[in-house]
């Protein structure tokens, strides 16, 4: 937009027109000296930010007594109180998934050693 208003000599109505911007963001955008409009944010804010996601990221893996807690459960020792759904969405986002812990087989040759 500034470069339009002061190199091509553009005005107000011309940039507004050919950028299909309104003419008040036009006006304020050169008085302000911004090359272009700020973006505005969209949606709803993120209930758990980048920086919350990974401290429970951290928490979960801290140990095998943490790695068998259930998503609430480390939620509550990290002092979140957000629900289920919103920490699925976390954990997705850093790319955690919980699993069910399963015994390992015992080998025949162990077993028989053992007994």
């Amino acid at each position: 937009m500034l470069t339009l208003h002061y190199k091509a000599k553009w005005n107000q109505s011309q940039i507004s027109r050919e950028l299909r911007i309104a003419h008040s963001t036009v006006r304020s955008c050169i008085r302000r000296g911004f090359y272009t409009p700020p973006p505005k944010p969209t949606g709803r804010p993120l209930i758990l930010t980048t920086r919350k996601r990974r401290r429970l990221i951290q928490r979960t893996t801290l140990d095998a007594f943490h790695q068998r807690l259930s998503y609430e459960e480390i939620a509550k020792i990290e002092g979140i109180n957000v629900c289920r759904r919103p920490l699925f969405i976390a954990f997705e986002k850093e790319k955690y998934h919980l699993r069910a812990a399963q015994e390992a087989p015992v080998s025949v040759s162990t077993a028989k050693l053992s007994t």
